[in-house]
C-alpha cells in the first residue's frame, strides 16, 4: 500500500527484502515521495475545483456534500484498523484493504456525480442512470487506479471495482423499479430505508450467527460457507450503505434531492420534491 507521508521513512525489515536487505537486517530508509501523497487524494481535489469553479456550487448547500464523505470516510478507517477474529478481517488483510477502498471510491464518484447531474437536462429514465453508472465507474476506477498497491494488480482492482459498483447499481435499480409499481414513485426516504436494511442486515444476521456458533467446532464446509458468506455479503451489500448515506442527504437537502433523485431513481423530481 501506498504511504501517506512526505519525506523519507526508516523501517526495520523482519523479512527478506530483496536487494532491501536481509530478514532482520538493519534498517533501510525507504522514499515517500510527494507524489504518492498527492495522488492517493487526486479526486478530492477534482471535487474542491468543482465546488469552487462551477457558480451553481459555490453555495453553503452544495458544500454540504463533504459530510456523507467524511462520515464513510471516518467509520471506513475505524473499520479498516480493526482487529477483529471474525467477520471480514478475519479473511484477508488484502480483501479488506480492497473493500474500503472500493467503498471510499464509491462515496468519493457518488459525491462527484452529485457535482454535475445538473447539467444533463434529458428526460429519458434510461439516459439518465447510464451518465450516472458512466460517471462513478470512471471517477470509481480512477480513484481505485492511483491507489492500487501494486501496478501489477491495479486492473483487477479496478475489475473488481466496476463489477462491484454494476452489481449493486443493477439491484438499486430493480429496487427503484419495485417501489415504483408498489406505490407509483420511488421515495427517496423509502429507499434510503431499503438501502439500510440491505446494508446493514446481512452483516448483522452473518455476525451474528457467527457469535451463537462460536462454541461449535465448525466443519470444513460450514466453515467455508460462513467466508464465502461474509466475503459475498460484503461485496454485494456493503455498497448500500454508501447509497444510503447520498440518499439520506437527497432527504435532508433539496439541493442533493433534486440532483440525486434521478441519479437513484430514473425519476425527475416534482415540485414537492425540491
Amino acid at each position: 500500500m501506498p504511504f501517506y507521508g512526505f519525506g523519507s521513512l526508516t523501517v526495520i525489515p523482519v523479512r527478506d527484502l530483496g536487494t532491501r536487505g536481509p530478514t532482520e537486517g538493519p534498517p533501510v530508509v525507504v522514499d515517500c515521495p510527494a507524489r504518492d501523497s498527492a495522488r492517493s487524494v487526486l479526486l478530492w481535489f477534482v471535487l474542491f475545483a468543482l465546488l469552487l469553479l462551477r457558480k451553481v456550487n459555490r453555495t453553503r448547500r452544495a458544500w454540504v456534500v463533504l459530510l456523507p464523505l467524511f462520515a464513510i470516510y471516518g467509520i471506513l478507517h475505524i473499520a479498516e484498523n480493526m482487529h477483529s477474529s471474525f467477520g471480514v478481517w478475519y479473511i484477508s488483510i488484502y480483501f479488506r484493504s480492497f473493500l474500503c477502498d472500493a467503498l471510499r471510491a464509491l462515496g468519493l464518484a457518488i459525491a462527484l456525480l452529485a457535482m454535475v447531474s445538473d447539467l444533463v437536462e434529458a428526460r429519458s429514465r434510461r439516459f439518465r442512470l447510464v451518465f450516472a453508472c458512466v460517471v462513478v465507474l470512471l471517477a470509481g476506477g480512477a480513484a481505485i487506479g492511483v491507489n492500487a498497491p501494486a501496478a501489477s494488480s491495479t486492473e483487477a482492482w479496478i475489475v473488481g471495482f466496476g463489477a462491484m459498483t454494476l452489481l449493486s447499481a443493477f439491484g438499486l435499480g430493480i429496487i427503484a423499479i419495485l417501489l415504483r409499481w408498489l406505490t407509483g414513485r420511488s421515495d427517496p426516504r423509502v429507499l434510503a430505508g431499503v438501502c439500510l436494511v440491505l446494508g446493514a442486515g446481512p452483516v448483522c444476521i452473518l455476525e451474528g450467527i457467527n457469535l451463537l456458533c462460536g462454541s461449535i467446532r465448525p466443519s470444513i464446509t460450514m466453515d467455508i460457507t460462513m467466508v464465502g458468506g461474509r466475503i459475498f455479503s460484503q461485496v454485494v451489500f456493503a455498497p448500500y450503505l454508501i447509497f444510503f448515506c447520498f440518499l439520506l442527504l437527497a432527504v435532508l437537502s433539496p439541493l442533493y434531492r433534486r440532483r440525486l433523485t434521478g441519479c437513484f431513481t430514473g425519476e425527475i423530481p416534482t415540485s414537492r420534491d425540491a
